[in-house]
């Protein structure tokens, strides 16, 4: 699995609780793609899974398990978009809307195979999520 190594593992954890709690309270009953978005309050250090810097997703290829939950943060100072689909062309899955600087946002894994996604803004910038049985 190709994760982000995170040197400030109790930023990770509060992080990773409050975006629980916020997929929790916002989770849809519906099937198809599932994601939520989470702004961090101010002063707070966001950390995710896949992080934008440099007009690039890193890493731009990852593996996940099935329910795993993928958190993108924009650490660049121009705004993305974390949108499923390839060459800047959303699929109609999901689509964080514009992230600047600062802002995360969260995806659910909910079927398994090859997750292509891009950056509407930078249609250069792709990546990959394949996800595996849980």
């Amino acid at each position: 699995m190709n994760r982000i190594r995170h040197s400030r593992p109790g930023l990770l954890l509060g992080a990773l609780t409050a975006l629980a709690l916020i997929l929790t309270a916002c989770s849809s009953s519906g099937g198809g793609d599932s994601d939520d978005s989470a702004s961090p309050d101010e002063g707070e250090v966001v950390e995710g899974d896949i992080v934008m810097i440099d007009i690039a997703f890193n890493p731009d290829d990852i593996t996940v398990s099935l329910d795993d939950t993928v958190v993108w943060v924009n650490d660049d100072s121009v705004q993305h978009t974390a949108t499923r689909g390839s060459d800047g062309t959303s699929d109609d899955g999901f689509d964080s809307d514009v992230l600047s600087q600062g802002e995360a946002f969260a995806w659910t894994a909910d079927q398994e195979g090859e997750v292509q996604f891009t950056c509407t803004i930078h249609p250069q910038m792709n990546g990959t999520i394949t996800v595996e049985p849980a």
